[in-house]
């Protein structure tokens, strides 16, 4: 409650500051803009502040390991310096698109920079409506320092909106290069209710559920899917959950293969043979699966920091201007020209 109360305490002040300076340019200068530099690049700290208070306190996680069900050691979040939560991050199958909040995510290469041990990740956004239409693509390059001891550091990336900006970084990656994987699918046929064997022990197709709509999957009653539930029993006894899926759009046949990371088995709805079983491809595989773990956060307002920036730093050189005593055409020439500067390094320079 104290640091809570300590923040409103801090947004008040600012938004005074901002109310306050505005009135002294208005009623003590009487609309003098050129004359109060010094209450203009105040108003503008204050515009920043609240910009940071507004950002970091709304700001809010869309990526979550519930979606598919991986979970995977991660380290530092560089946000909070404190031991990243697991449930927060999403783990990234490369060329399998996966949803994330209001997106789907793809991680579809990635590339070595110029530096010694620095990748990049590409990371591919879409956003869809209801009628699974694309609306926005967009496409992120969070990069990575992979070490010898597999410690790494990590540089996100952000697409910016006017009023949010999402901030994507690498929490996981593998520090390795894997041979190419020369495993096929052996393709099987099952009813409900049938079992199927791989090395390491066996699987029973419970259901084919059409259009699911559960934890990892969204679809509607005009959607053209079909999901196995499938449960797999290792030699161990242990059970897993898979779900792959075979859904038909407008663009064809899409398989989403499921994954069991500790049996090395992939699974894939291959689709339904004449006599209306399921034709199941099974893949056991000792090469790990390219993928990476990713965090993003959508943080509100993180404009409003960079027109108080702006803002801030006009103020200071109209003060600066009317201290050298330009004249009039010289000082606007000097502004526009600075002001254009600012917008551009702060508003698109990373963009």
């Amino acid at each position: 409650a104290g640091f809570l109360g300590a923040i409103y305490i801090a947004l008040f002040a600012a938004i005074y500051s901002i109310v306050a300076n505005a009135m002294y340019i208005w009623i003590v200068l009487k609309g003098k803009l050129f004359s109060g530099g010094a209450s203009i690049a105040h108003a503008g700290f204050a515009i920043m502040l609240v910009g940071i208070l507004l950002s970091s306190g709304n700001k809010k996680v869309i990526s979550s390991s519930l979606v598919n069900g991986i979970n995977l050691a991660t380290g530092n979040d560089p946000m909070t310096k404190q031991k990243d939560d697991p449930r927060e991050n999403l783990t990234l199958i490369r060329n399998v698109p996966t949803r994330m909040g209001e997106y789907e995510v793809t991680y579809s290469n990635d590339s070595s920079g110029m530096e010694k041990g620095r990748k990049f990740y590409q990371l591919n956004f879409e956003r869809k409506d209801a009628a699974k239409s694309v609306k926005e693509k967009f496409r992120l390059q969070p990069d990575v320092y992979l070490m010898k001891d597999n410690n790494m550091s990590s540089n996100p990336d952000t697409k910016s909106y006017l009023t949010r900006d999402v901030f994507t970084y690498i929490s996981y990656a593998l520090n390795e290069t894997q041979a190419e994987d020369t495993a096929q699918f052996k393709i099987v046929e099952l009813h409900q209710g049938d079992t199927a064997y791989y090395p390491n022990g066996y699987l029973i197709l419970n259901k084919v559920e059409k259009n699911p709509n559960n934890s990892r999957y969204h679809y509607t009653s005009s959607d053209v899917a079909l999901m196995a539930d499938i449960t797999v029993i290792s030699k161990e006894a242990v059970r897993y959950a898979a779900m792959p899926l075979i859904e038909v759009d407008s663009l064809g046949v899409m398989h989403k293969d499921d994954t069991l990371y500790a049996q090395n088995l992939y699974l894939r709805f291959a689709g339904v043979s004449d006599n209306h079983n399921i034709k199941l491809g099974i893949k056991v595989s000792d090469k790990l699966i390219d993928f990476v773990t990713v965090k993003t956060y959508v943080f509100p307002y993180v404009n409003l920091v960079w027109l108080g920036l702006i803002i801030m730093a006009i103020g200071l050189v109209m003060s600066m201007v009317k201290r050298g005593k330009f004249s009039n055409p010289q000082a606007a020439v000097v502004l526009i020209l600075i002001s254009c500067a600012l917008i551009y390094m702060f508003l698109f320079a990373n963009n």
